[in-house]
């Protein structure tokens, strides 16, 4: 299945070094994603610009764009457009932005599906060490989701 996936997965997988995950998954990011993503200067941008490259798509429902741009960020906008009109997955992590595809019939996940679905495919030993240096690198994980990850993980420590 193809996936669109926005900022937040990208900059979570580049701060844990993992971002060679996405290399086995059929996706796209939107132009806006990729800007955001590859501002030069920003920490990971060259390695993100080279996982990214030929993988770049202009949404063409500007109006829903625009639409959902007075509630969410270009990215997240864009993100979910082009998620509607490839038919595929979002892996979007903002709770609205979630909200808001689900509600136009978009199927969504998040940065930590990638995590479980690589543990799954024997790809990932564990998720825990990843999902704390996540923590560690500010990427906000509820505490209750970070158990239901870990249950999901079958890791009871």
């Amino acid at each position: 299945m193809k996936c669109v996936i926005d900022s937040s997965a990208i900059i979570g997988l580049a701060k844990v070094g993992l971002l060679e995950f996405l290399r086995n998954y059929d996706f796209v990011v939107s132009e806006a994603t990729y800007n955001e993503v590859t501002v030069l200067g920003k920490p990971y941008s060259r390695i993100i610009a080279d996982i990214l490259r030929g993988r770049v798509l202009y949404p063409r429902n500007r109006d829903l764009v625009d639409r959902l741009s007075r509630k969410l960020g270009l990215g997240e906008s864009e993100t979910i457009v082009l998620a509607l009109e490839l038919n595929a997955i979002a892996i979007i992590d903002d709770l609205l932005a979630r909200k808001l595809a689900r509600r136009l019939g978009v199927k969504v996940k998040g940065l930590l599906w990638i995590l479980l679905d690589k543990k799954e495919r024997g790809h990932l030993h564990r998720v825990k060490p990843i999902l704390d240096r996540l923590i560690s690198e500010k990427f906000r994980i509820s505490q209750k989701l970070y158990k239901k990850v870990l249950e999901l993980a079958k890791e009871h420590d």
